[in-house]
């Protein structure tokens, strides 16, 4: 009884999909468009984050605080380089094809809700 308690509540799959974009827990990779393309593994975190609030805009302090640790300068421009970097792999036709920044607030993936 005591390990089923222990179990995750929550089992998640081996796939998240959002807008026709797939991303694989076990590779560490996405499918876009028919393209498939490995992450870092700060990539992967970043993209993951930001699926799983699909439909919200998720600002710089949350990102730093569920996918950075505590080292991290507030001020830097990791963040940036990162989304940048990501958008470039995604869809390098289309910059804001799946990650959209929201001015002032951060940034988002699928349709806002509300």
């Amino acid at each position: 009884m005591k390990a089923l308690l222990r179990r995750p509540r929550n089992i998640e799959g081996a796939t998240l999909a959002v807008e026709g974009l797939s991303l694989d827990r076990e590779t560490y990779s996405f499918t876009f468009h028919k393209k498939t393309e490995c992450l870092t593994p700060k990539e992967f975190m970043l993209i993951e984050y930001l699926m799983k609030n699909k439909g919200r805009v998720v600002s710089r302090t949350m990102i730093l605080e569920h996918v950075w640790d505590d080292s991290v300068d507030q001020f830097s421009k990791s963040i940036d380089m990162h989304i940048m970097n990501l958008r470039r792999k995604i869809d390098p036709r289309d910059k804001d094809a799946f990650i959209r920044s929201v001015p002032g607030h951060g940034f988002m993936v699928g349709k806002k809700n509300g």
